[in-house]
């Protein structure tokens, strides 16, 4: 809540100096202040997340968002048009094959790798 966001990942902290140690009672651990450097994570309503293709298969595309969330996008949810191909001809070495757009001949894809 202090935070306004999820805390995804945090560096560099150090412990508060001049500062008195709190034992908490019968909680068995001492209270500090601490610093530290934080990323958190803390989208606004209607922006836009990008994320980089990691995973296909006949009824999802995963993707890695800021190089941190996985995210799976069911293949119901990808546009009506999108046909999964289990072979991928730009990228032959990807496994899972492709999406591609069948309105446009494979013109719009997503493949391994893609943005």
């Amino acid at each position: 809540d202090q935070l306004g966001g999820v805390l995804v990942s945090y560096s560099n902290p150090q412990i508060e100096q001049n500062q008195t140690a709190r034992i908490v009672h019968m909680a068995g651990y001492v209270d500090v202040y601490v610093t530290a450097s934080v990323k958190v994570f803390k989208p606004k309503v209607g922006k836009t997340l990008t994320g980089r293709v990691n995973k296909i298969g006949v009824d999802f595309v995963g993707l890695l968002v800021m190089e941190t969330f996985n995210v799976s996008i069911a293949a119901i949810d990808l546009p009506i048009d999108f046909q999964h191909n289990p072979v991928d001809e730009k990228n032959v070495t990807s496994q899972g094959g492709c999406w591609e757009s069948a309105s446009d001949g494979g013109g719009h894809r997503i493949g391994f790798g893609t943005v």
